[in-house]
């Protein structure tokens, strides 16, 4: 059946569409970060030791969940270019596609998790605080396949448009992690007192429940695209997503990594920076969330305008300028307020700090940020997945680290000099990726769904 994508006549029109669309993903992203600022928040009540241990078992699980989470959106693509063009049975091929890359992908994650001690370790961080961090990862390694099947599930349906499923998912479990986190941390209600692992039991209890939330809002969709395995399967198709995922995954994991290495590097400075370091990058990641709601927002619309052989130009640069304007709002409010800010997360007046020192800084790369990923979501609905890749290779690797390592140890500015680093990295890679948006729209793309 032929969909009804159009392109917009103006750019008001292009920005109302962009925005229907962002606005429950950012949402959804925004209490999925809450679960985060409410570990971090509760687990820093118990100490910065304790901040310090869940910290290094953040860094190090997620290292390689984002590889995961970006390999299944290699279905982006896939999904929303044969909705524009109408092809329901390819769309129900990727649906079981990116199921199947889900499984794949579960497999070294859980190992990862489990090696969190002795890597930890290599890495030369805190030897009084891996042991606490081992035992949080393995307790994280439970819900790894869970939250691989939900983002499977988000991504294909996204792909087609609808975007509250996961907000309200996202939203629900905040009431779950809350109340689980409270009662596992210090044993409340006849549960276990587990201290900072029993946040880690939290999150992978939630794992689960979100999932459900997320088939039980979906289910409906997925069964009118739904074609027999038997039919659908086959391992060209998953070649195809991971044709796609893989460049994305590598993309996304070379800035996650980037800010990774960043806490490798802090951490050397030890625990009251890594603690203070864990705050401010939280709360960059809090507003981080309304650009990545637009990026995705953009890989949906562009998707589709391709699919449905549409002129997209309008919708990349309207959603260009509307990451923009969300990251100039909550980089004001960063540079203008940052003790209020920091003191949500931790009273420690030696974290509070540094923090305060970080936070205006974070402030100075929000636009960047928002740019740059806008720009990625972009180039990923229009199928161009291996030059953005290397582009967060160039500007964060070649770029903004060496020149943090050199500010923060070689001239003696420590945690502040790591991050004007990052303000740099990224600033190259939004002026190269407005660049490769410019070829992508003038050379012109092919739908790669067929």
């Amino acid at each position: 059946m032929p969909t009804a994508i159009r392109a917009s006549e103006t750019p008001r029109q292009e920005i109302k569409v962009i925005w229907t669309l962002a606005w429950p993903v950012a949402l959804g992203l925004v209490g999925h970060m809450g679960t985060s600022v409410v570990d971090i928040a509760m687990v820093g009540k118990l100490g910065k030791e304790a901040l310090a241990s869940v910290a290094l078992a953040h860094l190090w699980c997620f290292a390689l969940v984002v590889l995961g989470r970006g390999i299944l959106q290699g279905v982006d693509p896939i999904v929303s270019q044969a909705h524009g063009a109408g092809d329901r049975e390819r769309v129900g091929f990727a649906i079981q596609e990116g199921f199947a890359v889900a499984f794949l992908v579960t497999i070294p994650l859980i190992g990862w998790h489990f090696i969190a001690g002795p890597g930890l370790s290599v890495l030369n961080q805190p030897a009084d605080r891996i042991p606490e961090a081992a035992a949080f990862s393995r307790v994280l390694a439970l819900g790894v396949l869970p939250m691989m099947l939900f983002n499977s599930m988000r991504q294909c349906v996204q792909g087609l448009g609808i975007m509250r499923p996961a907000a309200i998912s996202y939203l629900v479990i905040n009431v779950f992690n809350i109340a689980l986190n409270y009662g596992l941390m210090n044993g409340a209600w006849g549960l276990p007192e587990l201290g900072a692992v029993g946040c880690a039991w939290s999150t992978s209890i939630c794992m689960f429940i979100q999932l459900a939330i997320m088939w039980v809002l979906v289910r409906k969709t997925l069964r009118e695209y739904w074609v027999p395995p038997r039919r659908a399967w086959n391992w060209v198709g998953v070649a195809r997503v991971l044709k796609f995922g893989i460049p994305v995954g590598f993309q996304i994991g070379f800035e996650v990594w980037a800010f990774v290495t960043t806490g490798l590097f802090v951490g050397w400075l030890g625990e009251t920076e890594l603690a203070a370091h864990t705050v401010a990058l939280n709360m960059a990641s809090v507003s981080f969330m309304m650009a990545l709601g637009v990026s995705q927002a953009a890989t949906t619309r562009v998707g589709n305008l391709i699919g449905a052989g549409q002129e997209w130009g309008l919708a990349a640069w309207c959603s260009i300028v509307m990451g923009c304007l969300f990251m100039t709002v909550s980089g004001t409010v960063f540079y203008f307020f940052p003790e209020p800010l920091a003191r949500l997360y931790t009273a420690d007046a030696e974290v509070l700090e540094i923090a305060v020192l970080l936070i205006p800084i974070a402030a100075g790369f929000q636009i960047f940020d928002g740019i740059q990923n806008v720009a990625f979501g972009i180039l990923r609905g229009a199928g161009d997945v291996r030059v953005p890749m290397g582009i967060t290779g160039i500007g964060l690797w070649l770029c903004g680290l060496p020149l943090g390592v050199a500010l923060a140890f070689r001239y003696d500015m420590g945690t502040p000099g790591i991050w004007i680093g990052l303000v740099v990295g990224l600033g190259v890679m939004s002026a190269l990726l407005i660049w490769r948006v410019r070829v992508v729209i003038r050379r012109g793309v092919s739908a790669v769904a067929a």
